[in-house]
């Protein structure tokens, strides 16, 4: 067993070397390197075993990694007797089929293992998916391609001078009369038998023989692919002996010829090559109309006249509009074409991405627009004279466009904040006072380190290192992802920070496994990560400054009742009820399949090209652990936390993990609109809406009291539906002010008032909701999930929440928190 164990880490550590020394993958930095290894798939190959046969489709890209392999070209004879011709051999680190991950062109020749052997397969629709997730892998592989076509260029350049004295050789050893049928023959696309009859009669044998001397044979350009060499030396030599309104002569006649002899494609290629356009277009509509395809395009079906037997597709599609608009016939075939040609695609579309319907979408977006201009105005009109009241009817205005998505989310915001100076609802300073408080400060910070935190590799290690050791099970995994977000929780005292560090690692595992983008198992995993790092945060009395913000408007005795180890103990019940039935409404949401088939050697593949851990990888791990240390210790001695964030964020770019680069990939949309949002706490507080609220439900409420239970899952329901009004901080502040004091009514401890709310905080239906759903959305690159997925994933978890507080409300008053 060790033996094995030793054999498959020396073949993987082979592996990884290989793919620092391909010349394709030369420009990839690690990361990139190991990323791609992700998509490889080993083929081992026994001895004579095909690879690549000429003329299939290329879908491949191939890395040699052990044995030899042989390429092969097919070619016939005179008597179409095919031989196969051994040109080349391919050893270790070599490549072939790189054009076929970029244009799927046939495969130009057949590769067999001589030797038992092993290949690397890059699949090309793995390929393409790689480059739409990393663009700058794409880059560099193109740009290492074209250096490749450059050097081939060069190469086939100094080969054509050869070609071109052994051609102009054969054409004097020729007869002159058959030298100039020769010279003529190559205006044909392709000088097959049929061709060379219809343009020269009795002398098509003698011309074919002549061309087959030269090296010119209808094998050597078939159909649209590229002209054979000798073929271009012939008519490059024949331009400049003959004038150009000549070979249009001669064009002009050839395809005449071909027309009559049934053989239409021939014809149109012989004059869009050398005559005018004009000849051509009028060729084509010419034999669009013996065959009546200026009505519906049948030319080149069975039963067609033979001499309009044409390929539509090749030759509509080189029409352009103004030269179909010249012809009716042209004009009415190319319409129906592209009908045709459009038709499959817009299926497709839809499939992939459903549209609203055009009709009822215009009258919504209508309707929208009218609410929110209605509300602005009724807000100018009475903002002035009652702050509170301008100030409600505009967050109403920026609710209704943050829920239907019709703006930008950051531009809804920096409006919001316009409108209530132009109302007269607030001054500047107080609209825009967001920017300037340290929370704004913290956010950047945060974010600058997960970004960092990220390019520096770390991350992507820690993603490998966690999949490579977590079950294969995908309930196993979730749970694994679930559990470290919980586990960060009191380290790492930001929600939003959470969802920044724990997504990506979903990613990760997501990518090694090949899963799918927003696949029910990637939305899984994704899902499942962000609600450990973030929903979950009323587990502890640090999980959230939104936590310790309410624990400081306890009363003094249960505030200090309710130390780190207390609230824990009290919370624990409900964090794992939550957790739990989390867990069961993702896979009642999501149905995914009952194992996503992790392949350890793919991670162990990916971990070996990775490397060592990098200095700067070891700067971010020490930089990070500092950080949590830092939050944790911060309030004892009385230094804010968006000090330590950006004192560590100066670390990261000391250690040069954080670079204009990274900068610039923030997502400053959700960074613009944040600084509004956090105006939003102080300006509820200033106007006076929260000792309001207090008012109005001590009047609702009244002093009978009511039913614990029904006073839990009456509360929770009630700032639910704030939160669809008001962002987390403000609404769970106005909700602790206005029950806080009623809490002796409701029979329950002030605590069971705060959990609760905190329980209820941070729902997540619509993206701008909350910070740390759009955080976790970000950081996994709209991969894991969609919105409409979380969004069912988010009712689901609010029932399961209502469900857990209702079952914890014995436990709590065992343990005197409810009478």
């Amino acid at each position: 067993m060790a033996a094995d164990a030793s054999a498959v880490a020396r073949r993987t550590a082979a592996r990884a070397a290989l793919l620092g020394r391909v010349d394709l993958f030369s420009g990839l930095d690690r990361i990139a390197r190991s990323k791609l290894a992700a998509y490889l798939d080993p083929v081992f190959l026994a001895a004579g075993q095909n690879a690549c046969v000429q003329g299939e489709p290329g879908d491949s890209l191939y890395i040699v990694s052990e044995g030899a392999l042989g390429v092969f070209l097919v070619s016939r004879d005179d008597t179409g007797v095919e031989e196969e011709i051994d040109v080349a051999t391919l050893g270790e680190g070599q490549c072939f089929g790189e054009m076929a991950l970029l244009t799927g062109e046939p495969r130009a020749a057949t590769v067999r293992a001589l030797t038992d052997a092993e290949a690397l397969r890059l699949e090309r629709g793995r390929f393409i998916e790689l480059l739409r997730r990393e663009p700058a892998i794409g880059l560099e592989i193109n740009a290492t391609l074209s250096r490749r076509l450059r050097d081939a260029n060069t190469t086939i350049t100094r080969d054509l001078h050869a070609l071109e004295e052994t051609v102009a050789h054969g054409l004097r050893a020729l007869a002159p009369d058959t030298r100039e049928l020769a010279l003529r023959a190559a205006l044909l696309e392709r000088p097959h038998r049929a061709a060379l009859e219809a343009v020269f009669g009795e002398r098509a044998a003698e011309v074919e023989a002549a061309l087959a001397e030269l090296g010119l044979t209808a094998e050597g350009t078939r159909g649209e692919h590229p002209p054979s060499p000798v073929r271009r030396v012939l008519r490059d030599r024949l331009r400049r002996e003959v004038e150009e309104r000549e070979i249009e002569r001669r064009a002009t006649d050839a395809a005449e010829r071909l027309v009559d002899a049934g053989l239409g494609n021939d014809a149109l290629a012989v004059l869009e090559e050398n005559a005018p356009r004009g000849a051509f277009l009028r060729a084509l509509a010419g034999l669009l109309q013996r065959s009546g395809a200026g009505s519906e395009p049948a030319a080149g079906a069975e039963g067609a006249p033979a001499a309009a037997r044409v390929d539509l597709s090749r030759w509509l599609a080189r029409v352009t509009e103004d030269e179909a608009a010249s012809d009716a016939t042209l004009t009415l075939a190319r319409a129906t074409w592209l009908r045709r040609q459009e038709a499959p695609l817009e299926a497709h579309v839809a499939e992939r991405h459903p549209r609203p319907d055009r009709v009822s979408a215009r009258p919504a977006t209508i309707a929208t627009t009218g609410v929110a201009v209605g509300l602005v105005v009724a807000a100018a009109l009475v903002g002035r004279q009652s702050p509170p009241a301008g100030f409600l009817l505009l967050l109403a205005a920026a609710m209704t466009l943050w829920a239907t998505a019709l703006l930008p989310e950051f531009s809804v915001a920096l409006g919001l904040a316009a409108a209530w100076v132009m109302c007269g609802v607030a001054t500047p300073a107080q609209a825009f006072g967001g920017y300037g408080s340290p929370s704004f400060v913290t956010v950047i910070a945060i974010l600058g380190l997960a970004a960092a935190t990220s390019s520096s590799g770390l991350l992507f290690r820690a993603g490998l290192v966690l999949v490579r050791r977590m079950p294969s099970e995908l309930l196993g995994q979730a749970l694994t992802f679930l559990a470290t977000g919980l586990v960060l929780t009191p380290l790492l005292p930001s929600s939003t920070a959470r969802s920044a560090l724990v997504t990506p690692l979903a990613l990760t595992a997501a990518q090694s496994q090949r899963l799918r983008d927003r696949s029910p198992e990637a939305a899984l995993l994704g899902l499942a990560a962000y609600v450990g790092g973030g929903p979950l945060l009323f587990t502890f009395l640090n999980g959230s400054t939104t936590c310790l913000l309410v624990w400081g408007l306890l009363p003094e005795a249960s505030r200090a009742r309710f130390d780190y180890t207390t609230w824990l103990l009290a919370a624990a019940p409900l964090a794992l009820l939550v957790a739990a039935g989390s867990l069961a409404a993702l896979f009642l949401v999501l149905r995914p399949r009952a194992q996503a088939g992790r392949s350890a050697s793919g991670v162990d593949l990916q971990l070996s090209v990775l490397g060592r851990i990098s200095r700067v990888e070891v700067g971010m791990a020490v930089i990070l652990v500092l950080t949590i240390l830092g939050w944790n210790a911060a309030p004892t001695v009385g230094i804010h936390i968006s000090v330590v964030a950006v004192a560590a964020l100066f670390a990261a770019v000391a250690v040069r993990a954080f670079t204009r680069q990274t900068l610039s990939v923030l997502n400053w949309d959700f960074i613009v609109g944040y600084g509004v949002v956090l105006s939003l706490s102080s300006l509820t507080v200033s106007l006076g809406l929260s000792e309001r609220g207090a008012a109005a439900i001590r009047a609702a409420v009244g002093e009978a009291g009511v039913d614990p239970t029904l006073a839990v899952l009456g509360l929770a329901v009630a700032h639910l539906l704030v939160r669809l009004l008001l962002p987390m901080d403000p609404s769970t502040l106005i909700m602790s002010l206005a029950f806080i004091p009623v809490a002796p009514v409701l029979r329950v401890d002030p605590w069971v008032v705060i959990v609760t709310l905190l329980a209820t905080s941070a729902p997540w239906f619509f993206p701008a909701q909350l910070p740390g759903y759009q955080v976790a959305y970000d950081a996994s690159e709209g991969r894991l999930f969609s919105h409409g997925q979380a969004r069912a994933v988010c009712a689901a978890y609010y029932g399961v929440t209502l469900l857990a507080l209702a079952l914890c409300v014995p436990y709590w008053r065992l343990l005197g928190l409810v009478s």
